[in-house]
């Protein structure tokens, strides 16, 4: 009886552990990590950003032709007639390379009331849109927040740019404080 009553203490102890250890091992946290890039034109953004447009349009890094965002420093962006000008730069999304990520993107615009504006993720290898937020700037000369949609990565590299476009007369945009961010 004694013996019985021994081996029965001992199962319920080993039951018991075994118990304790799969609730601590299934509670643990999630971990999940958050990756950023910001980039406020702040530092040299000749070295980083590029201008392009398809006929009579410009871009400049300013500081001087208004108030940025934040800092001292955006890009500004012009169209004259019918066609688009951009400011844009590429973006190497570091955990997509080694993890499976979403990311998200944010700009600040501001500039010329009712000037469209393209927020666009590329990918660069097929020059196609992974992600395309059409804006019309609104009428009250403000610096206003837009993000892109979300994404999985297939490109671990990306082009992000900003473009002003034109049917016509004038477009203008001004650009600030980007963010791409991957969760993974």
């Amino acid at each position: 009886m004694l013996k019985s009553l021994r081996r029965h203490a001992r199962n319920v102890v080993t039951v018991a552990g075994l118990v304790i250890g799969l609730v601590l091992g299934l509670s643990s946290p999630a971990f999940a990590s958050l990756w950023a890039l910001q980039d406020g034109f702040e530092s040299n953004p000749a070295a980083t950003w590029w201008f392009q447009s398809s006929g009579n349009g410009f871009g400049n890094f300013d500081g001087t032709n208004g108030t940025p965002h934040t800092g001292s420093r955006y890009a500004d962006v012009y169209r004259f007639d019918a066609g688009w000008a951009s400011v844009g730069r590429n973006v190497h999304l570091t955990p997509a390379a080694n993890h499976p990520s979403n990311c998200s993107a944010q700009i600040w615009l501001q500039q010329a009331p009712g000037t469209r504006v393209n927020f666009e993720i590329i990918n660069p290898s097929t020059w196609t849109y992974i992600s395309l937020n059409q804006i019309t700037l609104p009428n009250d000369w403000q610096w206003h927040a837009y993000t892109s949609g979300s994404w999985k990565p297939g490109p671990v590299d990306v082009v992000v740019r900003v473009s002003a476009v034109s049917t016509g007369g004038f477009a203008g945009v001004k650009v600030d404080d980007l963010t791409v961010q991957c969760s993974y």
